[in-house]
């Protein structure tokens, strides 16, 4: 699920995200990574699921 959120991310969405990991900023803006792609997945997943929601 991790692909999701990086496709996702370049894409331009996560933008917050993705200037932490190219800033490299230590733990915590791998944790905020860490949180940022988890978020898109579920939000990648809930958008998948309601298209076969009839």
């Amino acid at each position: 699920m991790v692909a999701h959120g990086f496709s996702f991310r370049l894409l331009g969405v996560g933008y917050m995200g993705f200037n932490f990991r190219l800033l490299g900023v230590g733990y915590i803006g791998f944790g905020f990574w860490l949180l940022d792609v988890l978020a898109f997945d579920y939000w990648a997943l809930d958008i998948w699921v309601s298209t076969f929601d009839y």
